[in-house]
């Protein structure tokens, strides 16, 4: 009877955990992000990983296309939002994808990036400067391409 016991509880370790297992490229796809505001569509080249802008809620304000105004470079700041590569060079790594930027636009401001993936269908993007304990999260959710 005990060995029956054994037998299932590692048979379940098995499966569970292959359940859970990652491969680099799960991350591609298009993306919501947690207000809601854009969509971001992250893709490979070269073997790092990559996120842009795909749909703006608001592409316009005022009439006028909204332009990248906060960014530190100011050749940049005519650029419209819609265009703009929010992550940039991620490498993947046991489970998780770091190594690059995200950058925020409404500071103008770029951080280390950290994304996990919580499940097939929500990813944790994590944005910091010197240890990810010092930074902040957001959750994003996976949409299909419309």
């Amino acid at each position: 009877m005990p060995n029956k016991a054994i037998y299932f509880l590692v048979m379940n370790f098995i499966i569970l955990s292959s359940s859970y297992a990652q491969k680099a490229d799960d991350i591609m796809g298009l993306w919501l992000t947690e207000d809601e505001e854009a969509k971001v569509l992250i893709y490979k080249n070269e073997g790092a990983y990559f996120g842009k802008i795909a749909w703006l809620k608001k592409e316009r304000e005022n009439g006028k296309i909204r332009k990248d105004v906060n960014n530190k470079d100011p050749q940049l700041r005519n650029q419209s939002l819609s265009k703009i590569h929010l992550i940039q060079a991620l490498e993947y790594d046991d489970g998780k994808w770091s190594g690059g930027e995200i950058y925020d636009p409404e500071s103008g401001e770029s951080y280390q990036c950290l994304v996990k993936l919580i499940d097939k269908d929500r990813v944790e993007v994590r944005g910091y400067l010197g240890l990810p304990t010092f930074g902040k999260s957001l959750f994003w959710k996976r949409i299909d391409d419309e």
